[in-house]
């Protein structure tokens, strides 16, 4: 253990503290089996003599909470930067990931590796382990409890809005499409990810009423819609006459 640790320059309770996240499956959801495993597994390093402090891990269903209400998606919650963020925002070093690699009916495989939270070319060798197979199938059920997507207007103006390419509508076109900036903490954790936001072009050309259905963490989705009102666009059409329509954009944030 002592070694493991080592190499993601965590070595005693000094200068280390460990977050033990939720066991997931590989695309990223988690299941009321993997919650109790992590449980568990933070309570076994708690109890280990001259063990190393563990975060609460209470503290971390508050934070995936907010991440879950920002419509980040399982895949995402589970990445290497939002786990680095997680570590961070409960004075973690280093942060426990654990895979729930598959199962058969002779046990479930699972993974698990240390992430350094100061640096992110840190990370501990993998290691493996076979388990018993959970009392009821039930509790290996995926998890993803985003919440669920606001609606949005069916008038603005006093005028009907469309679905854009269905029934006759056309799609709109932005010509002026600045990008929005990264966060501080986005470029902190080099977070990569597409954000998808729906929103309604008027007959203006203008861009309102924005709805995140694929979001990201770090205030990316509050800055995107911002930048979005200044885009300038020219409506979508129908018989020939401008309609405000329904339009789902993607933006890609990504470095290098």
């Amino acid at each position: 253990m002592k070694d493991v640790l080592g190499s993601v320059k965590c070595h005693n309770e000094k200068d280390c503290k460990i977050l033990v996240a939720d066991f997931v499956s590989p695309e990223g959801y988690t299941s009321s089996y993997g919650v109790h495993l992590a449980d568990e597994l933070s309570a076994e390093f708690a109890r280990q003599k001259n063990s190393i402090p563990v975060a609460d891990r209470g503290l971390l269903e508050k934070q995936l909470n907010v991440l879950r209400e920002e419509r980040v998606p399982a895949d995402l919650q589970r990445s290497p930067s939002v786990m680095r963020w997680l570590g961070k925002q409960l004075n973690a070093s280093v942060v426990l990931v654990g895979v729930i690699e598959g199962h058969t009916s002779d046990g479930i495989q699972i993974s698990a590796h240390f992430l350094s939270v100061k640096d992110e070319k840190l990370q501990s060798p993998t290691a493996g382990a076979a388990l018993p197979l959970p009392a009821s199938p039930e509790e290996l059920a995926a998890v993803n409890p985003l919440p669920a997507l606001p609606p949005l207007p069916t008038t603005v103006n006093g005028e009907t809005i469309y679905q854009s390419g269905i029934g006759g509508v056309g799609l709109p076109r932005c010509h002026y499409m600045p990008n929005p900036p990264y966060t501080d903490q986005a470029r902190e954790f080099r977070l990569s990810g597409t954000l998808v936001i729906e929103g309604i072009v008027d007959t203006n050309g203008t861009i309102r009423h924005f709805r995140v259905v694929r979001g990201l963490p770090f205030g990316l989705n509050e800055i995107s819609a911002k930048t979005m009102t200044a885009w300038k666009c020219d409506p979508a059409n129908l018989e020939g006459k401008p309609v405000s329509a329904y339009v789902p954009f993607e933006i890609t944030f990504q470095l290098y």
